[in-house]
Formats: structure tokens, sequence, C-alpha cells
């Protein structure tokens, strides 16, 4: 049997994104947690990891979201 695991969205530089962002993020993680599915939540990364660019990680982001990844995986598999 395979896990299915779904990610939540990353902050943007963008306000009223972000208020968006969290609605999606609290309905997918409560669709999860229905319908038995993995959530990985990547709320310890703040809008500070963002590029100039408003969305895509900085190198610094990228790297807390691989262990996040990492965690959570060694998580659910230890």
């Amino acid at each position: 049997m395979q896990d299915v695991v779904i990610s939540s969205i990353l902050p943007k530089n963008n306000i009223k994104l972000s208020k968006e962002i969290r609605q999606v993020n609290d309905h997918l993680e409560e669709l999860c947690k229905d319908n038995g599915v993995h959530f990985l939540s990547n709320d310890n990364i703040s809008r500070n990891f963002i590029c100039g660019d408003g969305v895509h990680l900085e190198k610094k982001g990228t790297h807390v979201l691989a262990g996040n990844f990492v965690n959570f995986f060694n998580t659910i598999y230890s």
C-alpha cells in the first residue's frame, strides 16, 4: 500500500493571498484528516524565506522545506 501525502501551500509575499493560502491549507488539513491522508504542514516557512519575486523560496527556505519532508518521512516510517 502506498501512502499519500499532501503538502501545505507555501506562503507568498502578498498579505491578501497569504490569508487565502491559510484558509486553503486549513481546509486541506481537514480533508486529509477526514480521508486518512497524511498532511505535511510547512508553517515554519515564513514570508522571510521567500525571494524578492514573492513566489520562490530562497536557499534557506529550500533547506527548511527539505527538512520538513525529511522529518515528516522519518516520523511516519520509523
